[in-house]
């Protein structure tokens, strides 16, 4: 199951809307609502994919190989990890204008 963070994101510009808060990273918001879900859904299938081909290959590969491969991991890790940051950002400057 992918992160709905898109349907996170409007509804955070509900709320402000409903409470009549204005924004300050209003245009940030809309914009991660543009691009969120293929990055996100691209770098999760990356993660798996590298995780299962590591599984997959992990007795044919040598350290030095092996630490590479979990290189690649990290970064797509944290790459999912600041978008869920991003989003909690968002999040706390929505309430902190309430």
């Amino acid at each position: 199951m992918l992160p709905s963070l898109k349907k996170g994101y409007s509804l955070i510009l509900d709320y402000a809307n409903r409470k009549g808060i204005h924004l300050t990273n209003k245009k940030d918001v809309i914009a991660e609502i543009g691009s969120i879900e293929s990055d996100i859904e691209s770098d999760i299938r990356d993660f798996n994919h590298l995780i299962s081909e590591l599984d997959r290959t992990k007795n044919d590969l040598s350290i030095d190989e092996i630490e590479e491969r979990w290189i690649l991991i990290r970064v797509k890790a944290m790459n999912i990890s600041t978008e869920f940051d991003n989003f909690v950002d968002s999040f706390d400057e929505a309430f902190r204008q309430k």
